[in-house]
């Protein structure tokens, strides 16, 4: 952040980015003309948001002109401070943000950096009450609607990236242009006023997946249920939140309740909106990102299947296998190549309901599929008496853990189901050895150490 803040936007728009996450446009001139500009004394105050690094401060005070405003940023003991119009064209309103002072960059950036010129960026914005919403200008947008020619880029350690070379009047055409195009302001950065409900909220919310996340990574389920289940009390619509308290209440043995978050999780993704939903695929947006699988469905046309092998798996954890059977059935004539492990388990639902032949003919019609799966092809040999244990592991240790746990899970559920408590146990122990708790393998292999200790 130290380059970015010193060569380019200065600490206050790097740290406001850090809220993002995103690749904003700037440009060489102001987006706003004088007759354009606008001042709200209810923007002046202290605003908070919550970043990856924490909370972080944004100050507006009234420029000495009485029409514009001075933001001074706070985040990890640095501030700075930046310039800040307001501004309106048509019905939008925007803030424009240029730095106080230039510090004139090391010689091997670009020319158009080393001439000192000022760089502004352009937030569409909505203040409503307490809370105070920007959505930055896309650069990949803007890089498809703008001439290259009239594009300047800036090295990787720049903010902004991308500069329009543009006058006012066509840096306005454009924005009028993306107005009309949901992609060009794809995310949104939320601001709180300090000491208001909003930011407490906020604030709650990021202790409470801050604690949760580390519980969740050191397998402390109990404890990752409780931070969760707080964290979306306060932040009910992030997918993210609703999946990882699904996680956490699966491990804990309450698959009713998981079932219920996941289904939850399925929705908020679904009601996100296209363009965000693009972009968490390709690059995973914050609070989104588990819900790339949901939104594959849909660009590979068979929409639900993830839910019902989530669905299935949540059922053959707690054994309540005629139900884990048809959400895994369901799963399987969406998907035309089915990933190796639901075959696996639904081989294993099947032969626990009494149906061997049905069975075997599964891992028959996906043998070839199964092949192509060394350390699952691994398992099933071993599960089918082709293999001798002592071999298994001494093949299966050369793989890397994330193949390593789905193995030994299978094989703990195998010996539970055939009523061998202690082989059980050890192998979802070693499972858990593998060290990912946050993965649905661990989660299972907790739930399954808990229901053998129960009885």
């Amino acid at each position: 952040m130290s380059r970015v803040s010193k060569f380019a936007m200065g600490l206050a728009i790097a740290t406001l980015l850090t809220l993002t996450a995103c690749e904003p446009t700037g440009s060489t001139q102001p987006f706003y003309t004088e007759k354009d500009k606008i001042y709200r004394p209810t923007l002046t105050g202290e605003w908070y948001g919550v970043g990856g690094e924490g909370p972080i401060s944004f100050t507006f005070t009234e420029a000495q002109d009485h029409k514009t405003y001075k933001v001074t940023a706070t985040s990890m003991g640095r501030s700075s401070e930046t310039d800040a119009v307001l501004w309106k064209l048509g019905e939008s309103e925007f803030l424009d943000f240029a730095p106080s002072s230039y510090e004139a960059p090391f010689d091997h950036t670009r020319e158009f950096f080393a001439n000192g010129l000022r760089t502004h960026l352009v937030f569409r914005v909505k203040h409503e009450g307490d809370v105070l919403r920007l959505w930055y200008l896309d650069d990949d947008w803007v890089s498809h609607e703008v001439p290259g020619d009239q594009l300047v880029r800036a090295n990787d350690d720049m903010i902004p990236k991308l500069v329009m070379t543009l006058s006012t009047e066509e840096l306005q055409k454009v924005l009028l242009s993306a107005l009309s195009d949901p992609k060009a302001f794809p995310l949104e950065t939320r601001l709180n006023r300090k000491d208001s409900e909003a930011m407490y909220d906020d604030l709650l919310g990021f202790g409470s997946s801050v604690a949760g996340q580390g519980y969740l990574e050191a397998g402390l389920y109990e404890k990752a249920a409780s931070a969760w289940k707080a964290y979306v009390d306060v932040q009910p619509a992030v997918p993210d939140g609703h999946y990882k308290l699904g996680l956490a209440l699966l491990a804990t043995n309450q698959g009713l309740q998981a079932r219920e978050e996941f289904g939850e999780q399925a929705r908020r993704c679904h009601e996100m909106k296209p363009e965000v939903r693009e972009g968490a695929i390709f690059i995973g947006n914050e609070g989104s990102s588990n819900c790339q699988d949901l939104w594959m469905d849909e660009q590979e046309k068979h929409f639900g299947a993830s839910e019902h092998s989530r669905l299935g798996f949540t059922y053959f954890v707690e054994g309540k296998w005629a139900d884990a059977s048809k959400e895994t059935e369901q799963y399987l004539r969406l998907v035309a190549e089915p990933n190796p492990e639901v075959v696996l388990r639904q081989s294993l639902t099947l032969t626990q309901l009494g149906k061997t032949k049905e069975a075997t003919a599964l891992l028959d019609a996906h043998a070839a599929r199964l092949a192509e799966v060394w350390n699952q092809s691994l398992t099933m040999q071993y599960l089918q008496g082709q293999i001798a244990e002592s071999d298994f592991l001494e093949k299966v240790q050369k793989q890397p853990l994330m193949l390593q746990r789905w193995d030994y899970f299978y094989i703990g559920s195998h010996s539970h189901l055939a009523g061998n408590r202690q082989k059980a146990r050890d192998w979802f122990h070693r499972t858990l050895g593998t060290g990912e708790f946050l993965t649905f393998a661990c989660v299972a292999a907790h739930a399954r150490l808990g229901q053998l200790e129960s009885k």
